[in-house]
């Protein structure tokens, strides 16, 4: 991501990245039966940028080459709104609890569990119910910095 903001500091006034990894787990239950149990992942970067005191935005998941991601936004900026605002300098962020290891570590078979317990209990109070459930975890990390110098990263979980 250096090499990106350092790219971008010669390019625009001011620059802010946002990246975020997510990895999620699904697992779906049809008519009470197991029906599916899969892995997605997905990492996506978002490019905010200040030309000519004009707004820019380009989003993208090609992570390979960021130049199109770059030229996007650059473009987008002759038609942005102008700005009055500049991007955050470095600064100590807080740090919320957003992360639970109990998440990250919960197993595939624990999840099948949870859900055969939640159709139990359903089964229990209305026998002729027809249940279909998903329940997922996901994991995420956001990474975001700007040309002022702001660098922030954190790990959340979901479930």
């Amino acid at each position: 991501m250096e090499g990106l903001l350092k790219t971008l500091r010669e390019k625009v006034e001011q620059a802010e990245v946002y990246h975020l990894k997510t990895s999620t787990v699904p697992v779906a239950f049809h008519s009470g039966k197991l029906e599916s149990i899969k892995n997605k992942a997905i990492e996506g970067m978002a490019l905010r940028v200040i030309d000519g005191n004009r707004l820019g935005f380009a989003t993208t998941t090609d992570m390979k080459d960021p130049s199109e991601l770059i030229a996007a936004a650059i473009a987008s900026a002759a038609f942005g709104e102008e700005t009055i605002f500049s991007f955050p300098m470095a600064a100590d962020p807080t740090h919320p609890e957003v992360h639970d290891r109990a998440v990250t570590d919960l197993s595939e078979e624990e999840m099948i569990a949870v859900g055969e317990r939640v159709i139990t209990k359903l089964h229990d109070a209305e026998p002729e119910a027809d249940v279909n459930l998903t329940i997922a975890k996901a994991i995420e990390t956001v990474e975001i910095r700007n040309t002022a110098g702001c660098e922030v990263e954190e790990e959340r979980t979901r479930f």
